[in-house]
Order: structure tokens, then C-alpha cells, then sequence
């Protein structure tokens, strides 16, 4: 019936871009071809005779993160065939090329039950060690076909740190750049003063909380060096996974300055004679330290029980993904009956997790996840 359809009614605004390609796809050929066949044009996708797209395109980016002098950029893109692409970052006089490999959660292109056109996850792993300080460099993505290269446009999606148009983040080496340039990130290594004292407060009236931002900027060289780790099970309850470790975590003696969330000060009474740090969900002291932590502990991610303080949780979202840099630690609830879960839910290159917790460890889970362990018990 698609064949036979007109292409003018294909084109129809309505219909979703991947379901009126698929269409054309449907009623030109199933055969997928790259047309270079001149060197005049950009290399185009081809379903049948009818010219689809161009080899340039696309790319989401979902988390960019940047530890010990490594700059960690994760997404994915869609293309109507994969076979001789490669995409690619130039950076600091070298080319590195993404790790890729097809993606379990990021493709939902689907018609009657099918697969419409497969979606690959990449990962790009940059070393910044050699950059030096007060010096610029772009960071650039392209993908590559048959040698030559096209250029790969970012489109920032809900995980990552430029979701709201933030023009920085602040890393543990380096400042990260969103210029403005549909394919380009430039980088600058951190010279904490310099840039604390002189990009930041021009850009602080840009931020909806300016005594948080204020205070921020005259702690930053003093609280990034400290080691605060941060409990919190949910921002209207606790009685979970969290606050037993942070119970446990208070017995240890070490240099970590350890905090409990609990929703309001009712919950001081719980903690007496166990801790003393205990704020609140949604004050100044909460939104001060997950600006500085070095671990945010939690059943829940930081983007599922951020909800409106002072200012919108957007707002204050912003401000986390401009300054922070805490590694998140997700504590897991016992045995995981859906599978599902890790390919929707906990999949690294959907969540940013730095480690996965499993607290009862005498569970079937350990037995699951380890399945060497059975042939001994």
C-alpha cells in the first residue's frame, strides 16, 4: 500500500521525521546506498533513486563529565546505515575516534513492532594532562566517510550539563565551553582564581540564586579541596538505604565530612548522638555543599528528586551542572526482579553512575550478578 502511495502524502508535517523516512524507505527500496557519486555534493543517503539526508548530521550528547585529567563526552545518533562511517573528535592537535557500539536504550523509532532505523551509542575518552594553563582549545566532532569529514552537530539532551544553554561547566582540571558552535566545545584548564574571580562573577547575574553564586565564588579555592559526601534517600522521606549507610559511614573515622538530607527539621531528633550534619532538603547549606561534594549517595539520582527550592528546580539544576563535580553513588534496593531496568534505567550511558551499591549482599542478586559463585554454594 506504501508503494503505491504518492510521495507528497509521505511528506505530510504531521508524521514524525523517522516514520516519514521510513516510509520513503518502504516505497523506494529496501537497500540503503551512499551516493558519491560526485565530488561537487556532500555524500547522501539514498532509498532507491530518492536522496534522503546527508553524510553530516546529528549527534546527542547526554553526559560530559571530567575527572583526573580525563574529559568524558557520551550520547548517541541515528543514521539510516552505519557500514564505512566512523565519527571522530579533533582535539588539541590529535584525532580520536568514538568508541561505538549499537545502543540498548536510545532507539525508539519503532513502526508495527519494527525497528525503524538503528541507534549507536559513543564515548569519547580525552586526556587534557598536556593542555596547558590560561590556553584555549576546541574540541571538534565530524563524521567520517570514504577520508573525508562532515561536520556532526550537537544536540544537547536531558542528562547533559548544557540541557539549559549553561555557556560552561567547571571540571576537576578544566572549564568546558559551550560557545555556541553546532559541533564545537572549547576547552580551558583551570586556573582556579583566574577564573573563579573573573568569568564567574561576570556571569553570576545569569544564575537565579546571586547569594548562592556569591558564596560559591568566594569558597571555591577552599570547599573544592574538602571531601563532603552527601546521604539522602528522598527529598519527603529517609528511613532508606541512605541514611543506614550514613549511619554506618559516621563510625569510621577518616578526613570525609559526612551529611545527612532529611526533608525538614523534625528529623534532627533521629540523629542525636550519631552526627551532628544534618540539614535540610532545599536550604542553603543543601544547595551549598552538592555544589561542593565530593559523593552524592542515593537511591535516587540527583535529576529524579530535584524538585523546586528557593527557585525552580530548573533554576537550580543549572546552577549544579555549571559548578558541581560530586561522583553519584546509587544505592541499590535488593534484587532486581526486571532486567529491563539496567538497559532503561542504569545504563552508563544513560546515568552518570560512578558506582553501583548493592547493600544485601547475602541476596540472590550477588548470586545473579555473579554466577561463579554458584559453583562453589
Amino acid at each position: 500500500m506504501i508503494q503505491n502511495i504518492d510521495t507528497d502524502l509521505l511528506e505530510q508535517k504531521y508524521m514524525r521525521y523517522w516514520l516519514r523516512a521510513y516510509f520513503r524507505k518502504m516505497k523506494n527500496g529496501n537497500i540503503v546506498t551512499i551516493d558519491n557519486s560526485t565530488d561537487e555534493t556532500e555524500p547522501r543517503y539514498m532509498f532507491g533513486s530518492e536522496s534522503f539526508e546527508t553524510i553530516s548530521g546529528q549527534i546527542s550528547i547526554k553526559i560530559i563529565s571530567q575527572k583526573n585529567y580525563s574529559l568524558k563526552v557520551k550520547g548517541f545518533f541515528i543514521k539510516p546505515f552505519y557500514e564505512g562511517l566512523s565519527l571522530v573528535a579533533r582535539f588539541n592537535d590529535q584525532e580520536i575516534k568514538a568508541t561505538l557500539c549499537p545502543s540498548k536504550h536510545n532507539n525508539n523509532e519503532v513502526f508495527l513492532g519494527r525497528e525503524i532505523f538503528p541507534a549507536y551509542d559513543f564515548e569519547f575518552d580525552l586526556s587534557i594532562q598536556d593542555i596547558a594553563i590560561n590556553q584555549t582549545f576546541s574540541l571538534e566532532f565530524y563524521f567520517v566517510y570514504l577520508g573525508k569529514y562532515y561536520v556532526a552537530r550537537m544536540k544537547q539532551r536531558w542528562f547533559s550539563r548544557f540541557y539549559y544553554q549553561n555557556e560552561f561547566f567547571i571540571g576537576d582540571n578544566c572549564i568546558v565551553y559551550n560557545r555556541g558552535e553546532s559541533h564545537e566545545f572549547q576547552i580551558e584548564r583551570l586556573n582556579k582564581l583566574y577564573h573563579i574571580n573573573q568569568l564567574v562573577r561576570d556571569k553570576r547575574d545569569s544564575f537565579a540564586d546571586p547569594h548562592l553564586i556569591n558564596k560559591v565564588i568566594e569558597n571555591f579555592d577552599a570547599y573544592r579541596k574538602k571531601r563532603i559526601w552527601l546521604f539522602i534517600d528522598r527529598h519527603n522521606r529517609i528511613d532508606d538505604n541512605a541514611e543506614a549507610l550514613f549511619r554506618y559511614c559516621c563510625n569510621i573515622n577518616d578526613d570525609i565530612e559526612k551529611f545527612m538530607v532529611v526533608p525538614n527539621s523534625s528529623y534532627y531528633e533521629n540523629f542525636v548522638g550519631v552526627n551532628p550534619n544534618i540539614i535540610t532538603y532545599g536550604s542553603f547549606e543543601y544547595k551549598f555543599l552538592i555544589i561542593f561534594a565530593e559523593k552524592y549517595i542515593s537511591s535516587t539520582t540527583f535529576y529524579d528528586s530535584n524538585v523546586d527550592t528557593n527557585i525552580p528546580k530548573h533554576q537550580f539544576r543549572k546552577i549544579v551542572d555549571t559548578f558541581s563535580n560530586f561522583d553519584e553513588i546509587f544505592l541499590r534496593h535488593g534484587v532486581t526482579q526486571n532486567t529491563g531496568i539496567f538497559d532503561k534505567y542504569l545504563n552508563n550511558t544513560r546515568r552518570n553512575f560512578s558506582m553501583l551499591c548493592l547493600l544485601q549482599c547475602k541476596s540472590i542478586e550477588v548470586l545473579l550478578l555473579f554466577p561463579d559463585l554458584l559453583k562453589n554454594k
